[in-house]
């Protein structure tokens, strides 16, 4: 039991060869499961109940995706696509976390089993790197490849996040891009490649952009600047238009619990937003319109209410 309690602390799972190696039978792994001590990650393979449970949605995949590789054996495959995107630590949103993709380097064939997908893209030996144990295809072909999986908004939130955690630069996803340029599904990309920009922040900041695209809105401005009088900067927001004096901010919400000061409660931050809120319209002049989650569904209603701010400002002047 040591060797397999090493195991499962180490990586995070042990198979069932191995447990029956250790001297456990497929009663014990049963009853694991029953009460909880054990969690089985797919056919064949276990975690530690309580530490599965504690593991989010990409916590959960990429442990997935470690099982398929150590079946497989070292070498076989890397990590790409969506799998790729996170193990990267990339924002991914709308893709299904269900499926590990691999790409194939031992000459393997392509193919979709239940919980995997083999790619068989080309692949140079200089692509591979190995990141916390994990063999992975590099940063933007993984973003790019992960892209072509969903639709424009899921693209463009990958796409975003690639560039914000500058794990490449634009000229790199232009050149991978190029590369990718005959490869199924990409030519749909040419859009959110050229719209993607590091100084998107967040999920939310990427799907607004995309909806207020789809709703006619012309590009705003990223993270504009909000400067005292003494040109110091005190705010930056999210969106703007700074011509039609209009900004645009997101409000995730769950930013007040992961954004916290220390000793600072959520209704001291949301009083501290509504603040910075009120400094901006003051320094600015401009109409300020707080965006949430939900108002992400209706893009038109969206617009509609950017244009009555519009109309109101106009009428004012």
């Amino acid at each position: 039991m040591d060797l397999l309690d090493h195991r499962a602390s180490s990586r995070g799972f042990f198979s069932r060869a191995e447990a029956l190696d250790s001297g456990l039978r497929d009663a014990d792994l049963a009853a694991g499961r029953r009460d909880g001590s054990l969690a089985r990650v797919r056919h064949g393979y276990y975690a530690p109940g309580p530490a599965w449970r504690a593991l989010d949605g990409v916590g959960k995949h990429l442990l997935l995706a470690d099982t398929w590789t150590h079946q497989m054996g070292d070498g076989a495959v890397a990590l790409s696509h969506l799998t790729g995107a996170l193990a990267h630590g990339l924002d991914v949103w709308g893709l299904p976390l269900d499926t590990v993709h691999v790409t194939r380097l031992d000459g393997g064939t392509g193919r979709r089993a239940r919980g995997i997908v083999h790619h068989l893209g080309r692949t140079r030996e200089e692509e591979v790197s190995e990141d916390g144990g994990r063999l992975v295809l590099p940063p933007a072909r993984c973003a790019l490849e992960a892209a072509t999986l969903g639709d424009a908004e899921s693209a463009l939130v990958v796409l975003d996040s690639l560039k914000h955690r500058r794990l490449a630069t634009d000229e790199e996803v232009h050149r991978q891009f190029l590369a990718m340029a005959r490869w199924p599904r990409t030519r749909k990309l040419h859009v959110v490649v050229r719209m993607s920009d590091g100084r998107a922040e967040s999920v939310g900041e990427s799907r607004l952009r995309w909806r207020l695209r789809c709703a006619g809105m012309p590009a705003p401005v990223l993270q504009y600047e909000v400067r005292d009088h003494d040109g110091e900067v005190v705010a930056v927001c999210d969106l703007a238009w700074p011509g039609l004096g209009i900004v645009v901010e997101f409000d995730g919400l769950a930013k007040y619990g992961r954004l916290l000061a220390p000793g600072t409660t959520p209704a001291e931050a949301l009083v501290a937003e509504k603040r910075r809120e009120d400094l901006v319209r003051e320094l600015t002049g401009f109409t300020v319109i707080r965006v949430v989650w939900a108002d992400l569904a209706d893009p038109a209603r969206l617009r509609a209410r950017i244009d009555r701010a519009v109309a109101a400002r106009r009428a004012l002047a």
